[in-house]
């Protein structure tokens, strides 16, 4: 989840680039909670691009006041639900005004996401892809599982002993 809300902040600064006096910050785990307070203490972001678990803890630390929120954005639902955040997206969910805007995005829908829709998104759209595969007949298609801290290491090690024209 860090990586993901540091490339969307990194989006965010770009746009803002066009927008006088847009303010955005980001809010992570893994960075020195000091160092969040001191900020939120003399700024107010107006958009801030954050994980649940901190988001939730500046909340309680009374650095994030949620009663202003307009728009909610919740980017990888089924990614939280699978890295157990998804008590603190509905937590925060909770803590919002109910006149906001919400947008959820998920590419796969387990029950507790769509619950979690049909509770928090006001007549959701749904859009949908077709699981038709487009892959050639001549294209040998091959995974592995391989958790997040061991993936330069297992692609090095495929590199190193498969024979292959190309790959993507």
């Amino acid at each position: 989840t860090r990586e993901l809300a540091y490339q969307v902040h990194q989006v965010v600064i770009q746009l803002s680039k066009f927008m006088n006096h847009i303010l955005s910050y980001l809010l992570v785990g893994g960075t020195p909670v000091a160092d969040d307070v001191a900020y939120l203490k003399h700024h107010t972001p107006h958009i801030l691009v954050s994980c649940p678990g901190r988001l939730t803890d500046m909340f309680q630390k009374k650095m994030v006041y949620l009663n202003t929120v307009q728009c909610v954005i919740v980017d990888e639902a089924d990614e939280m639900l699978r890295m157990g955040f998804i008590d603190d997206v509905e937590w925060v969910l909770e803590q919002i005004p109910t006149d906001h805007q919400t947008a959820l995005f998920s590419a796969t829908m387990p029950k507790q996401i769509a619950k979690i829709a049909k509770q928090y998104l006001n007549d959701p759209a749904l859009i949908q892809i077709q699981d038709k595969s487009a892959t050639v007949d001549t294209v040998r298609q091959r995974y592995w599982m391989v958790s997040g801290m061991h993936k330069l290491d297992a692609l090095t090690r495929i590199l190193e002993v498969e024979d292959t024209d190309g790959i993507l």
